[in-house]
């Protein structure tokens, strides 16, 4: 094994959330987040078109109109997505494929 193929851990985590400044809020009190940076800001040309729908499998028409990553503490960051012109639907349960929960630990080391 080469050392370009040794996992050395997690980057991010994705989440798409409904709104960007509350979900900004739940993680900075939860998890004292702080953000790292907006890869894309409301006002900027949003991520959509053919391209984005085939790199990132959102349905036509859909547009990424907000991107962030937070940091928490000194562990993988967490990506915020917040999407428009496409329909949402409610949250999976425990019991369906895909992200299921995150779980983060807290106090000292």
């Amino acid at each position: 094994m080469t050392q370009s193929n040794i996992t050395r851990g997690i980057d991010h985590i994705g989440i798409t959330v409904p709104d960007m400044e509350e979900a900004t809020h739940f993680f900075k009190h939860v998890f004292h987040a702080k953000i790292a940076y907006d890869n894309m800001k409301p006002g900027n040309a949003p991520q959509a078109g053919p391209a984005a729908e085939k790199v990132s499998g959102i349905p036509k028409g859909a547009k990424a109109i907000h991107i962030r990553l937070l940091l928490i503490g000194r562990s993988a960051t967490i990506e915020l997505f917040q999407f428009e012109n496409t329909r949402h639907r409610e949250p999976l349960h425990a019991n369906d494929y895909g992200l299921q929960h995150m779980a983060a630990h807290l106090g000292a080391c």
